[in-house]
Parts: structure tokens; C-alpha cells; sequence
């Protein structure tokens, strides 16, 4: 863990709400310090609840992630794996009584769900919307039925309306699929179509707003910083190398 590492006093506050609600979302824009939090949710879903942790997200932040846990956790370094590899040696992740938290992909998730301890009874996803905004896909039906099993929950975006409203309903169906009864039931009551049934925008945002409201945190960058000293930007100048060089040319050229 980093020396001197506390987390903010809104932090704090929403690792206590997803802590209490069991599942929720962080809704919070990007540079707020999502991932901290989320570390030490997990954190306390293996130290306190005697959980294990299935953490997914896009592949390219496995490694900045895995590095971000122990930054912000006391977890050891076989107690957290990144699940890659050989069908064999993805097993032998799965089957190792040390490991606590299972950090993969969407696609390794909804393929290998199954695999997973029985003990695994958390799930934490980093950029949700990324992976889990449509209904009828793969994906999302696999995320469904993992959710059946799998008690805590947690999801991290700053975007989870992305382009559609209905890319906000699976994460609402599975912090509770009573407000809801089903995809349709959604589109019945928020998408609106013309004549001949095409869908031509939403409604009801008031409604999925109250939900959210009740079931998600969310900081703004402005209010998160605001009383964080202005930064002071330094201008140095510094050599091109030749490739950088080369570009520079061509886009003076294209320019001129």
C-alpha cells in the first residue's frame, strides 16, 4: 500500500454506500479516483465477508489495475491474478486456495464465469458501459445469469447512458430487476417510436434519474477538485527525435 494514503472524504463516503447497498454503481466522471475506491471495496469483500472477487474490465486496463490494488490495498502478491493463459493454466488460477481476486476481461468472464471458486460472491466491473450496455448480447445475458449467484456488485463508469438510454438497463436489472420486469418493459416505458415503429427518441428520464439517484454515487470533476490548489503549468522546450521529426514535417507540409 502507498505511505500516507487516505482516501478523500467523498470517497470515503461512497465506499461506505456501496458497501451498505450491496449493489450500486460510481457514476463519477473520469480523474475522480473511481479505482481506489473500488480497490478498497474489494478489499473489504475478501477481508470482512470472506468473499472472492471476480474484477473485469477491458484488457487494456488488466495492468494498471492489478498494479492500482496493491497501491491501494494490503492484498499480497498471490493473492491477486490476472486469469490469462491456457485453458490449463487459467485452471490451476481458479483452483489456487491463495488466490482472492480474479481479474479478466469481459469476454473471459462471460466465457468462464462458471469456473470461479464458489466462494467468488463479489463482482466488480471497471468502464461498464464498455462491456455491458446491450441487452440481448452475449455478453450481457452471461453478466445476467453470473448475477443470479454472485451477491456484491459494484459498476464504474462515467458513462453509463452511452448513446441509448436502454444502454443503462442492465446494470439497473441487476441491482433490482423489480423496477423493470424485462427489456420490453423498459422500452415500453421509455423509448418512443413513430408510425411506422421506428425508435426516434426517449422519455421518462425523470424515472431512470430517481433509480440512478437511489442506487449510484457520482462526483463531478469541478467538485472534486475544487479545493485542490490551481496547477501550475510548465512550459519546456525538448529535442525531437527523428520519428518525431518526420511527422512534423509531414504535417507542416500538409499544413502549408
Amino acid at each position: 500500500m502507498l505511505e500516507n494514503f487516505q482516501l478523500r472524504p467523498y470517497q470515503t463516503a461512497h465506499l461506505g454506500f456501496h458497501i451498505k447497498e450491496v449493489r450500486s454503481l460510481n457514476l463519477s466522471h473520469p480523474g475522480t479516483g473511481k479505482t481506489p475506491t473500488a480497490c478498497l471495496f474489494i478489499n473489504y469483500l475478501v477481508r470482512n465477508e470472506g468473499a472472492k472477487v471476480a474484477f473485469v474490465m477491458p484488457k487494456s486496463l488488466l495492468k494498471k489495475n492489478y498494479l492500482e490494488l496493491f497501491n491501494f490495498t494490503d492484498f499480497k502478491e498471490d493473492e491477486v491474478a490476472i486469469v490469462i493463459g491456457t485453458p490449463a493454466k487459467r485452471q490451476k488460477i481458479y483452483e489456487d486456495p491463495k488466490v482472492k481476486v480474479f481479474m479478466m476481461g469481459f469476454d473471459m468472464f462471460s466465457k468462464e464465469w462458471t469456473k470461479l471458486p464458489e466462494e467468488t460472491n463479489g463482482l466488480v466491473v471497471d468502464e461498464f458501459h464498455m462491456g455491458y450496455k446491450t441487452d440481448s448480447s452475449n455478453r450481457t445475458q452471461s453478466f445476467y445469469k453470473a448475477m443470479k449467484v454472485i451477491k456484491w456488485f459494484l459498476g464504474m463508469t462515467g458513462t453509463l447512458i452511452d448513446g441509448r438510454l436502454d444502454s443503462a438497463y442492465p446494470a439497473i436489472r441487476v441491482i433490482n430487476p423489480n423496477y423493470y420486469l424485462s427489456y420490453n418493459s423498459f422500452k415500453a416505458f421509455h423509448a418512443l417510436y413513430d408510425w411506422e415503429g421506428k425508435l426516434i427518441g426517449w422519455r421518462n428520464h425523470d424515472r431512470l434519474a430517481r433509480i440512478l439517484g437511489k442506487h449510484a454515487v457520482a462526483i463531478k470533476f469541478q467538485d472534486a477538485y475544487k479545493d485542490s490548489p490551481k496547477p501550475v503549468i510548465i512550459s519546456e522546450a525538448c529535442e525531437m527525435d527523428e520519428n518525431q521529426k518526420k511527422f512534423y514535417k509531414d504535417m507542416e507540409e500538409m499544413a502549408l
